[in-house]
């Protein structure tokens, strides 16, 4: 198998071409704000909160925004945050 670069516009082109739905941008905007809301909200406290937390608050995001009822999103082995290609 031989490596092919590209740079990232010719490897994004069609995913570009793609209009998101007036809806989609609603979720992604109004989910977004309340991920920031959260992490305003950490910054005020003692750093004695891990960055389990912001994994947690991130992963909702990641969910609710993009992922609901399609993929799931969990550890797997040693890593961290993983999408599932299913449920």
């Amino acid at each position: 198998m031989k490596l092919v670069t590209q740079t990232p516009k010719k490897a994004l082109k069609a995913f570009l071409k793609q209009k998101p739905l007036r809806s989609e941008i609603d979720i992604f905007k109004s989910n977004l704000t309340a991920l920031l809301d959260k992490i305003s909200v950490i910054e005020k406290r003692p750093k004695d909160e891990s960055e389990e937390h912001l994994k947690n608050d991130l992963r909702d995001f990641l969910r609710d925004t993009y992922y609901k009822g399609t993929n799931a999103i969990n550890t797997k082995d040693k890593k961290d945050l993983v999408i599932h290609l299913g449920k």
